[in-house]
């Protein structure tokens, strides 16, 4: 149990990062914009997922910005603010 509950900390830091670097971006990018629409998580998410996919090369950090930008819309058009 001492193992799983490492485990589990460990991926609730790694969730709690990515969803602050992910909400903080968006904030600061719609304050930089003055403007509250749909490209401002598109943008946020692009960057955080370029910057994940940025360890292994170029094509995962175009490619994870990618699917995390399209996720980020999705969400948003979804559950809009």
């Amino acid at each position: 149990t001492q193992s799983t509950w490492g485990n589990a900390k460990s991926s609730a830091r790694g969730f709690a990062q990515f969803g602050f670097l992910l909400g903080g971006l968006e904030m600061a990018i719609e304050k930089r914009r003055a403007k509250h629409d749909i490209w401002n998580p598109v943008y946020a998410g692009f960057m955080v997922g370029f910057g994940y996919g940025s360890k292994t090369g170029p094509m995962t950090a175009v490619g994870g910005g990618c699917m995390l930008a399209l996720f980020s819309a999705g969400t948003h058009y979804i559950f809009p603010s």
